[in-house]
């Protein structure tokens, strides 16, 4: 359907009854959504045809077939090892998440909101961004040895500049006029933080969430593959070690799976319940 039939639908729905204009939209709606999940399916069926194309002509020590790795897939949960380590990774991102969070939103409003802290501040916000993740796990690991407490920390140094950064700009953003009517009607600092200072900042801490959330669980992978004795990222350094690239696989994609569980999560049913006060838009 082109663009012009679109276009003429939609005017034609505008002189039915408005009962009739809601089914209409919602179907409209629904074969949308249809055509996106099956855009998806044929990106999925593609890769995994491209994927068993290539392992026709490699050994399965450097690239096994979707079904040799499927196959040690299942071996893995069915052993039931996986999921305990799953569930160690899953902790260690969870925290480690949550602390970056929490840190980057409170030194990101305190730069934002304070022109000499952005200015004591601001040349050492690049030098964090800039240093390299190895250097940070490898110093934290030496300074505190290779526990748990350690690992999550490193994970937090890593990626909580960018959080904090994000952060920044989105209160340098913020609309003044907004919050000097605000003032001028006599708000006080708890209505101003939440109904003024905090919707405005949301699309911020969201998109700074996924994008930290990616990060961290990265990390936490890496964290894990150089120090710690458990977790997704030892798994993988084990069947490596014993050149088993179909375990390797195997391991990452359930990991992978589980975290874009999560980020539907947030993208379908999260964002849309924090937003609901938008106007919804066409896409």
């Amino acid at each position: 359907m082109s663009n012009t039939d679109n276009a003429l639908v939609v005017n034609e729905t505008e002189y039915l009854p408005e009962e009739e204009r809601v089914k209409a939209r919602n179907g409209m709606a629904a074969l949308g959504l249809s055509l996106r999940k099956a855009k998806w399916l044929v990106s999925l069926l593609t890769l995994i045809g491209l994927w068993w194309i290539v392992s026709l002509y490699l050994s399965a020590q450097v690239l096994p077939s979707p079904l040799q790795t499927a196959m040690a897939m299942l071996e893995d949960i069915r052993d039931g090892e996986i999921i305990g380590h799953l569930g160690i990774t899953m902790f260690r991102v969870v925290f480690a998440f949550m602390l970056t969070m929490i840190l980057g939103i409170t030194f990101g409003c305190i730069l934002g909101l304070s022109r000499k802290a952005a200015e004591f501040f601001n040349l050492w916000m690049v030098v964090g961004m800039t240093v390299p993740a190895l250097v940070y796990i490898v110093v934290i690991f030496l300074w505190l040895g290779l526990s748990e407490f350690s690992a999550i920390i490193a994970v937090t140094c890593t990626t909580v500049f960018t959080i904090s950064f994000n952060i920044w700009e989105g209160v340098k953003s913020l609309d003044k006029k907004l919050m000097e009517m605000g003032y001028i009607f006599g708000a006080g600092k708890k209505l101003m933080y939440r109904k003024v200072i905090f919707p405005q900042l949301m699309p911020y801490i969201m998109a700074s969430a996924r994008f930290g959330l990616g990060l961290t669980w990265k990390m936490v992978i890496f964290v894990e593959l150089m120090g710690r004795p458990d977790g997704i990222g030892y798994m993988i350094n084990h069947w490596y070690s014993l050149y088993n690239m179909s375990h390797v696989l195997s391991n990452a994609i359930i990991f992978i799976i589980i975290m874009l569980m999560i980020e539907l999560f947030i993208n379908r049913w999260l964002e849309p319940r924090l937003f609901a006060w938008r106007p919804k838009t066409s896409r």
